[in-house]
């Protein structure tokens, strides 16, 4: 097994936390405009939890672009950094 090949689980992992992340923080953004308060509370306590392991595997993986700038933007409203 190449590096490549062992890497590439890790890859998708990253990618389906980090879409997940994007479509939390879009649906945050919408919930108090839909007058949905109470699912936003909930949505702020998940949005961290689906952050932290997107920064510890940072520290490891370079990510880059735009998903980058949504990691860091996200880390530092929840206070993660």
């Amino acid at each position: 097994m190449t590096l490549l090949t062992a890497l590439l689980p890790i890859a998708r992992l990253l990618l389906a936390l980090s879409l997940l992340l994007s479509l939390l923080l879009a649906l945050a953004t919408l919930a108090p405009v839909l007058g949905l308060l109470p699912a936003l509370l909930a949505l702020t306590r998940l949005i961290p939890l689906l952050a932290i392991p997107l920064l510890a595997i940072s520290t490891v993986l370079p990510i880059e672009g735009t998903a980058s700038q949504l990691l860091h933007i996200t880390a530092d409203t929840f206070g993660l950094i």
